[in-house]
């Protein structure tokens, strides 16, 4: 779908240079993902999908970490753009009712996947700012950016990723995997059976900040498990599966 707005950054540009106005106007591309993630992971899916010649509409996704339905989604654009679906898991218990009513098209699971397989339960510590919350407290309170506070602490179901991916897709892989649980990411992908479920597309949030290291870290797993680190973004790494980049 095009954007009926004009692209800010480019007629900024002209402005403050005194470039000539294009003949053709240029607008602002949809997108829904803190830094654009989106569009880089649609585009790739949209190449394997013409090697493949198959359709993105027949594949599903699964995002872990959901949030709000639309505000910094990964797969917003996927669904309202290219017609997939899929499965989006969040912890916290008061986001749950927006994402099913916003997205019903989806399976929405009310889980914290944790690096702990054998938990049942776990401590779940709600930020002042939602999208910040963590199972890791610290990782809340010591927020670089701006003052945050744990506003609650709650109890949440947890599920381990294995046991999810067994319980929502057997053994099919979804065709696209985000992960965003604030500091969390590499110990849950460094549990994942990558020879069992093999995503051709994962995003996933290495924190930087909170553990100085976790990009490399991240980076290494991923070859380690035969994944090409495609874009890295001020936030996320995404990663093809080298089977969908192989030649053919």
């Amino acid at each position: 779908m095009m954007s009926k707005f004009l692209n800010p950054f480019i007629y900024h540009a002209i402005a403050q240079h005194s470039a000539r106005w294009p003949s053709v106007p240029v607008y602002a591309e949809e997108t829904y993902a803190q830094c654009s993630e989106d569009l880089i992971v649609g585009a790739l899916l949209r190449a394997l999908m013409v090697r493949e010649n198959k359709e993105l509409r027949n594949f599903q996704y699964l995002e872990i970490g959901g949030n709000h339905p639309i505000s910094c989604s990964m797969t917003w654009l996927l669904h309202e753009r290219f017609g997939m679906n899929g499965v989006i898991v969040e912890a916290s218990p008061q986001l749950i009712g927006e994402l099913k009513r916003l997205r019903p098209d989806d399976r929405i699971l009310q889980y914290a996947v944790t690096p702990d397989l054998d938990a049942d339960y776990v401590p779940f510590y709600v930020a002042t700012d939602d999208e910040l919350s963590s199972l890791d407290r610290t990782f809340v309170e010591d927020w670089p950016g701006w003052k945050v506070d744990v506003a609650d602490c709650v109890r949440v179901p947890a599920i381990g990723i294995n046991k999810l991916l067994e319980m929502e897709f057997g053994p099919e892989a979804p065709l696209f995997m985000s992960i965003d649980i604030e500091g969390l990411d590499v110990e849950v992908l460094k549990t994942m059976d990558f020879s069992r479920w093999r995503p051709a597309i994962i995003s996933a949030e290495p924190s930087e900040h909170y553990k100085p290291g976790s990009t490399r870290e991240l980076i290494d797993h991923f070859h380690a498990k035969g994944y090409i680190v495609m874009a890295v973004t001020d936030v996320n790494l995404i990663a093809m599966d080298v089977a969908c980049c192989s030649p053919r």
